[in-house]
């Protein structure tokens, strides 16, 4: 959606690249917000075979409720003093580590079949 946003009126071809993702992939990502109400495809303005992807109202009042979010947890770090935000730092870095270590001995998660009851 950031992408989406940042871009307005981006084909799923030059979002696919932007994601370095498959473009199978991105479109059934684009399947998901459209279902959801976030986004809508168009008719390229340039061209007749390509789609544009614009975010409408619900999509946008996400993007607004990330920027709030941001400015008020830049707010909050601001007040915090330096030794807090030197151990606040020290702990995120550990986490792509614990992350992976987690990942690595979690059990999988089958989900129930449909066909099980």
């Amino acid at each position: 959606m950031v992408m989406i946003e940042a871009c307005e009126g981006v084909n799923l071809t030059a979002l696919s690249e932007a994601l370095s993702s498959r473009p199978s992939g991105v479109s059934r990502l684009c399947d998901g917000l459209e279902a959801a109400g976030l986004l809508e495809r168009g008719a390229s303005t340039t061209s007749g075979r390509e789609v544009e992807l614009r975010l409408i109202a619900s999509g946008q009042s996400l993007t607004d409720i990330r920027d709030f979010r941001r400015r008020e947890v830049t707010t909050v770090l601001r007040t915090m003093p330096t030794a807090q935000l030197v151990a606040l730092i020290e702990r995120l870095e550990a986490l792509p580590s614990a992350a992976r270590s987690h990942t690595n001995t979690a059990p999988l998660k089958q989900e129930p079949s449909a066909n099980t009851a």
